[in-house]
């Protein structure tokens, strides 16, 4: 469960209640979220390889993308208002809520009564 809430909840759940009731402006928020991500994946990947699920290379190939692509984004995070910040956030989720209803209705119709 924590696992999930620091994953998509992350950008979604996290990053708005560390702004409106801790009252972190979003720029450390996202810092601090991304934080928590890092060390949901770390306890993760470490139960998969001790119970020898882990499928190494492969997540050796998207941890690397994500590493470089997270440096390369926290490089650029304070060049972004936190307006704009706000902005793309209240975005994204519009998108993700879309894009579930959308699920949630093809399901719904492709259900056998």
């Amino acid at each position: 469960m924590a696992s999930g809430l620091v994953g998509v909840g992350g950008g979604l759940v996290m990053v708005p209640l560390m702004v409106r009731f801790v009252g972190l402006p979003i720029h450390l928020a996202i810092r601090l979220s991304t934080l928590a991500v890092l060390a949901s994946a770390s306890v993760a990947a470490a139960g998969f390889v001790a119970d020898g699920r882990a499928q190494t290379p492969l997540g050796l190939l998207l941890g690397g993308t994500a590493a470089i692509s997270s440096r390369w984004a926290a490089a650029r995070l304070q060049r972004v208002s936190a307006n704009q910040l706000t902005w793309l956030l209240r975005l994204v989720t519009l998108v993700l809520a879309l894009d579930s209803g959308r699920r949630a209705v093809a399901l719904a119709v492709h259900l056998p009564a």
